[in-house]
């Protein structure tokens, strides 16, 4: 077997697929303050972002938003401070106009387009129905903290402190910290018992707001923002919304207009000056959130230029590094597992008639949305400033507001990304039914010109990994039109609650090598887990549909490019972490770590087994009676 760098020959594949792949990697990912967590998608979007930083440094004529892009990148290294400074207090004294809830309301509506995130958002995607068209979507804005951190009496003293400091910089009433810090966590816990968040929306006639939901009313109405002419908003878990603007009323003025600065202060820290910014970095330090705040300040303007301008360079980025011969090979890989994925739902056992036929119609509708939109977006109207980074910011926050705003109640375009070109993941877009796979992800281990199998270990199964997003429990129950789909029944249900069980016992039995005392919630990351598995089973179809197809010369040669293409799998869930990352990411995050996304996956599949010829005396071993499959 060919030995790949990183691989550690001594660690045998049929004991720990993953050691094997990547002990060697491990050892050498150094980590410490500014590098508390390294992945495999982590080092590739470091490569990409390299590589946009590369095209803002090009000499000679550059495109218009490539000068933007500099000029934000200087304000943001050398801007005025004290300009700075003068523009975030004018910004807190305005919210001594909140003397009740509607005016907090109505204000939090007021500063939306500015880039302060306030307890309501606002936002355009595509609305449910058979004709597809953009809308205005609300929910309810998350919190500066994890949810769990809300209940350790340890993490909310020292919250406490830093809101004071942060309050006290700007010249704001810091005795009121205490009272925050109450509301949020009472808001934490009305967040905590609501119905996970699925991205469905109610559509609700904004005529009947003022009487239903009157803070929303008064937020659109501060916003300025102007329902399409179905006159609908679309509100993302109502019922959460109730609640917490209902929270919200019982405030105070002093409390609502402490909260208003709070909000101020948290969406606009990282451009603000010392202490600020220092207290807001350390505060996500201690968290374990925003970790583009651990970088140097270079690096956080890269993080913050890609958020800024990453559709118009991603575009650029896909321009200079997707040639024809890669864009063909990749689409080959993308065309092998649109295949197999539908071989594989014709193939599965328990799927009535009518819920194969409405999973078959929701994959044959899907849309690939590929490298990159056609046309990149524009930024001409944007005016941004060397030295004024905090108004560069609101300038850039308006613009894409107000960019999201005139698609209402227009068509689906397949030029909308959530997502930009020169990130590093692929995506499942629920509202557009659509598979979005960025020009980013066609690096290696990802994808590697000429190596079909290990392309289907990398970026073969990332791609299956998300079209299993389609038929997730979120999202099982909706059509392509994102209408409700009654096909799928409790026959199915029955069966596949049953196998999500046995995963859930699996995960929930794992044992990670980095750090033992962290356990796998098999239960939080079921949805995930999912994924990977019908991602990778996907996967190796593709792989035994091409040797059928090709007539491998020998049984050797077609299992020796299945350990290939598991081996590619292996490489895709690198992953290193502080103990600090580690805890919070075992606590908050839906995916399980990268050993066991890897090798508790593996273990499932018979071509692993047969691939790499297990016993029961190997580590890796799973008995065929308890190897799961979902799909």
């Amino acid at each position: 077997m060919r030995r790949e760098r990183g691989a550690v020959p001594t660690t045998r594949p049929q004991d720990d697929l993953y050691a094997h792949v990547n002990g060697e990697w491990a050892a050498q990912s150094p980590l410490g303050s500014r590098r508390s967590l390294v992945t495999t998608f982590t080092t590739l979007q470091l490569a990409a972002d390299a590589a946009v930083r590369e095209l803002l440094d090009q000499d000679g004529d550059v495109p218009d938003v490539v000068a933007k892009a500099r000029a934000f990148r200087r304000s943001w290294l050398d801007g005025d401070a004290a300009a700075t400074e003068d523009e975030l207090r004018r910004l807190l004294a305005r919210t001594a106009d909140i003397h009740d809830p509607e005016d907090f309301f109505r204000w939090s509506g007021e500063v939306h387009r500015l880039g302060v995130i306030t307890p309501l958002q606002h936002y355009v995607d595509i609305a449910a129905g058979e004709e597809r068209r953009y809308a205005g979507h609300v929910l309810a804005a998350t919190l500066p903290l994890p949810l769990d951190h809300y209940r350790d009496p340890a993490a909310i003293e020292a919250y406490r402190a830093d809101l004071a400091e942060m309050l006290a910089a700007v010249g704001a009433e810091a005795d009121v910290a205490p009272d925050l810090v109450t509301l949020e966590s009472r808001l934490a816990e009305l967040h905590r018992a609501a119905a996970p968040r699925t991205g469905a929306a109610v559509p609700c006639a904004a005529a009947a707001l003022p009487a239903e939901l009157p803070a929303l009313a008064l937020f659109l109405d501060g916003a300025g923002i102007v329902p399409a002419e179905d006159g609908l908003v679309h509100v993302e878990r109502p019922e959460l919304l109730h609640v917490l603007t209902e929270q919200l009323a019982g405030c105070s003025a002093t409390t609502l207009r402490g909260y208003a600065r709070w909000c101020v202060l948290t969406s606009l820290a990282p451009y603000a000056p010392p202490p600020v910014s220092t207290v807001w970095a350390r505060l996500n330090r201690r968290a374990g959130t925003q970790p583009w705040l651990r970088r140097d300040r270079a690096g956080q303007g890269e993080f913050l230029l890609s958020r800024a301008f990453g559709h118009a360079l991603g575009h650029a980025y896909a321009t200079a590094h997707v040639d024809a011969e890669t864009r063909a090979e990749a689409w080959d890989v993308v065309r092998r597992v649109l295949a197999a994925y539908r071989a594989t739902l014709l193939d599965c056992s328990w799927l009535g008639p009518r819920a194969r036929a409405a999973a078959l119609d929701k994959l044959d509708r899907m849309h690939v949305a590929f490298v990159a939109p056609e046309r990149p977006r524009d930024y001409g109207g944007v005016e941004i400033h060397d030295d004024r980074l905090l108004a560069n910011y609101r300038a850039l926050c308006a613009h894409e507001i107000d960019r999201e705003l005139r698609l209402t109640g227009t068509p689906v375009s397949a030029d909308h990304w959530r997502i930009t070109p020169s990130q590093v993941n692929a995506h499942y877009d629920a509202r557009a039914n659509r598979i979005v796979i960025p020009a980013a992800a066609l690096q290696p281990p990802l994808f590697r010109v000429g190596r079909l199998a290990a392309c289907l270990g990398g970026l073969g199964a990332v791609v299956a990994h998300e079209l299993t997003h389609a038929f997730d429990e979120f999202r099982i129950g909706t059509t392509a039109d994102g209408l409700p789909e009654p096909a799928w029944g409790p026959a199915e249900e029955s069966v596949r609650a049953e196998r999500n069980a046995a995963l859930v016992r699996q995960f929930g039995g794992f044992r990670r090598t980095d750090h033992p005392d962290l356990r796998v919630d098999g239960n939080r990351t079921l949805c995930e887990n999912i994924a990977d598995l019908a991602g990778l089973a996907v996967a190796v179809r593709a792989w035994d549909d091409y040797g059928a197809r090709h007539a491998e010369p020998d049984d050797d040669a077609h299992r020796a490019g299945t350990r290939e293409l598991f081996l590619g799998w292996a490489r895709l869930w690198r992953q290193a972490m502080t103990r600090p990352v580690a805890s919070v990411l075992s606590r908050d995050a839906p995916h399980a770590p990268g050993e066991a996304r890897c090798n508790q996956i593996a273990r499932n599949l018979d071509a692993f087994h047969t691939a790499f010829g297990t016993g029961p005396d190997d580590a890796m071993w799973c008995a065929p009676a308890d190897r799961v499959l979902v799909w």
